[in-house]
């Protein structure tokens, strides 16, 4: 008989893995730094003076010495976050948090880098679009999962997009900014997505609270593992855990 026990293993330890999204001057950076121990992989360049634990992945020259660019016009920023983020997933601990400021940043980065480079052609000599989707694609997939696996928590921060017709008038708020199908599959890479919101205080005047969105509305998605009586909770990982 097969002996199963050589397969299994027994949990001993919390670990969240979080999307964290919305709209400019929310708190999205702020919120995910209440985390548990943060290191932040930061592309966003905007943090408090004296903040510790930063990878400053917005400069150049911090960048250079990871990995030598591919292409004089930018420093490889695309290849050197899979380098870096491979190495927190090996080594950080449980009860720490890899944060990542922002896929949006990231996005752009992977844009710029993958203009310089050579691009597919197709057998007619054509610029071959698929093959670029799919090399996109298999990068932010390797991007979300490769820290699965990891002790630490994770949060990915992401700049919201707004839904337009073909009018270009509003239509809603939606998803997280990503293109096509990377950004429609990007919630359901992390059991927890909560939206970042600025909402007036209904009892006290003039006060702006900072709360993530824990219940989806008619546009946002949001999920977290244990049902909440309320759509907002304050941007504190001591009140998410209520619900984990």
């Amino acid at each position: 008989m097969i002996d199963i026990t050589k397969y299994t293993t027994t949990t001993t330890a919390r670990k969240s893995m979080v999307l964290i999204y919305g709209p400019p001057i929310t708190g999205k950076t702020t919120g995910a730094r209440t985390f548990p121990a943060p290191y932040i992989v930061d592309f966003d360049n905007n943090l408090p003076v004296g903040t510790p634990n930063v990878i400053p992945m917005w400069d150049d020259t911090f960048v250079d010495k990871i990995k030598p660019r591919m292409v004089k016009e930018v420093a490889n920023r695309r290849d050197v976050l899979l380098v870096i983020l491979a190495d927190l997933a090996q080594t950080l601990p449980a009860n720490t948090t890899i944060i990542l400021d922002s896929l949006t940043r990231i996005e752009t980065w992977y844009n710029a880098q993958e203009k310089f480079e050579p691009q597919p052609r197709g057998k007619d000599g054509g610029l071959d679009g698929f093959a670029m989707f799919r090399t996109r694609l298999n990068y932010f997939d390797t991007l979300f999962t490769m820290l699965v696996g990891c002790a630490a928590n994770v949060v990915f921060i992401a700049h919201q997009q707004q839904e337009r017709n073909d009018k270009g008038d509003i239509m809603g708020q939606i998803k997280p900014a990503l293109m096509g199908q990377i950004g429609e599959k990007m919630p359901g890479y992390f059991p927890i997505v909560m939206q970042a919101c600025r909402n007036k205080d209904a009892k006290v005047p003039g006060k702006i609270n900072y709360e993530w969105r824990v219940r989806p509305g008619n546009f946002e998605p949001a999920r977290i593992p244990k049902p909440a009586a309320v759509d907002f909770i304050p941007q504190d990982y001591k009140e998410l855990e209520k619900y984990l």
